[in-house]
């Protein structure tokens, strides 16, 4: 396979060299009748990080194969693979996955991700398997590589994730 060349990093403000943060949509929804914004489009954003060791994918936004959920909330989902390659990446390049929370619309893709470090805080891991407010098909699956880290972390060098819980 081949992928593009990352850009020439950035520098900081003391001269350090920043990683590279590709966003992108994974889908649009529209909130459903029930809710507070009903009717309302609603827009699935992941980031892609470019670091020294590969690729850092922060969320992979909604799954597939859930016509409940999509009649619901009308989902137009985008595969993680297809969004990836139009930025130059390929999915061998990713290397580690940040779950900000399991919702179905932040997790939904992990499965591609078999064997891949999958960082979230443990409070999220909690609320996904004692609540009903995701699909755990798309948290658990075979070999899932789950990594529970509380509070601030970083999951791979220079890459910091700030906990913001509530």
């Amino acid at each position: 396979h081949t992928s593009i060349e990352p850009p020439p990093a950035a520098l900081g403000p003391i001269g350090l060299s920043l990683p590279d943060i590709v966003p992108f949509v994974l889908g649009e929804f529209r909130f459903a009748v029930d809710e507070p914004h009903a009717g309302e489009p609603g827009v699935v954003v992941a980031y892609a990080i470019r670091h020294r060791g590969g690729i850092l994918l922060f969320d992979t936004g909604f799954g597939f194969g859930n016509d409940e959920l999509d009649a619901y909330y009308s989902i137009e989902a985008r595969r993680v693979p297809d969004v990836l390659a139009e930025a130059g990446i390929v999915m061998d390049d990713v290397t580690s996955v940040v779950n900000c929370h399991l919702h179905v619309d932040h997790a939904g893709q992990n499965s591609l991700f078999p064997g891949v470090p999958i960082f979230v805080q443990p409070a999220e891991w909690e609320l996904a398997h004692t609540t009903d407010h995701t699909i755990l098909e798309w948290v658990d699956f075979p070999g899932a590589d789950y990594r529970l880290i509380a509070g601030d972390h970083e999951p791979v060098e220079g890459i910091r994730v700030v906990a913001t819980p509530g």
